[in-house]
């Protein structure tokens, strides 16, 4: 899954879905399908947009085992690929959870503290605006143009499952 923040802008948020509302991927063996959810959340008193793209044919209750992991992370690559010719959103995160992973109002208080804890987000890609505002500018690399991210290690099995 990835999750893609567009701020309050509601024109960056039909784009975003209008960029992924009819993506799909044929692989040797499978086809995906993407589909986009729009999501409102509050974050300090405004509404912003979340767009939430998914698909059907891939494993979506969690890691299970390596099959999963390794399906999981050729989707998450796929998604942050595509996403790389789209610009108008402040932040994305890929990962099973991304929705619930982090707001923006935490992203900047964080960031501002200590850029360090961004290390447990792989797959992060912010706008060059947030990225300004860090000082320690470890571990991010060039996304795109207008994004840099922390890279994607792709998933991975829980300590708990092996």
């Amino acid at each position: 899954m990835l999750a893609i923040e567009c701020g309050t802008s509601e024109s960056d948020t039909i784009a975003c879905k209008a960029h992924f509302e009819h993506f799909k991927v044929q692989n040797a063996d499978s086809y995906w399908a993407f589909e986009v959810d729009l999501h409102r959340l509050e974050d300090e008193g405004a509404l912003v947009h979340w767009i939430v793209v998914y698909s059907k044919q891939l494993p979506w209750r969690g890691v299970q085992d390596s099959a999963d992991a390794a399906i999981l992370s050729r989707a998450g690559n796929v998604l942050l690929a595509h996403l790389k010719s789209f610009t108008q959103f402040r932040f994305a995160i890929v990962g099973v959870e991304s929705l619930e992973a982090i707001q923006y109002s935490a992203l900047n208080e964080r960031l501002l503290i200590d850029p360090r804890f961004l290390a447990a987000f792989a797959g992060l890609v912010i706008s060059n605006d947030i990225f300004a505002k860090i000082n320690d500018k470890q571990p991010f690399a060039r996304f795109s143009d207008q994004h840099v991210w922390i890279p994607y290690l792709g998933e991975k099995v829980a300590s708990s499952q092996l």
